[in-house]
């Protein structure tokens, strides 16, 4: 009796193991799988994310840098509705990082809110993020997804590589 207890309390800890395991697997997505942000996905060119703009802008001369569009003045195109600033990053010519700050003055959210409905809006549900000091990030090797709630809902989804290469080549071109 003794040992048929044993073997079923051993069998319920590994069917409880590979359930936690199930519920929070890490991200392993890779670039080409990250999501897209109100349209905008990693990697696109500067004529693709044009359109998403809903504005005639020009792409920064080098290929490479911040595009920033601020929203306090004037009213976003509808499918950026609710972004009061936006920052586009491009290297060699293709976006790398988008970071978006949301217009909360009426609705301010928790980050336990916040990063929940990102996960369902990006297709992410089941993906931990991980939470320190007020900052969330979700992981996935190619990309990191990162968010918070410090003064209005922020969000920023970065090719680490592709950064990681301008800064590289930002920093030899100071030399």
């Amino acid at each position: 009796m003794l040992a048929k207890l044993t073997a079923i309390s051993f069998v319920l800890s590994i069917l409880a193991v590979s359930a936690g395991a199930q519920q929070s697997q890490p991200c392993k997505k890779t670039l080409s799988e990250a999501p897209a942000v109100y349209g905008l996905r990693l990697g696109m060119s500067f004529n693709e994310v044009r359109p998403v703009l809903g504005a005639k802008v020009k792409p920064p001369k080098t290929g490479e840098g911040s595009f920033f569009l601020d929203f306090n003045e004037v009213a976003p195109p509808d499918n950026l509705k609710g972004i009061r600033v936006a920052y586009l990053r491009f290297f060699a010519g293709n976006l790398y990082q988008i970071e978006f700050f949301y217009d909360d003055k009426d609705n301010p959210t928790k980050l336990d809110e916040f990063t929940g409905q990102l996960s369902t809006d990006l297709n992410l549900s089941g993906v931990p993020w991980q939470v320190k000091n007020g900052l969330a990030q979700i992981d996935c090797g190619d990309f990191v997804l990162t968010a918070d709630t410090v003064l209005n809902r922020h969000l920023e989804l970065t090719d680490d590589a592709a950064q990681a290469e301008f800064k590289k080549k930002k920093k030899k071109s100071k030399n």
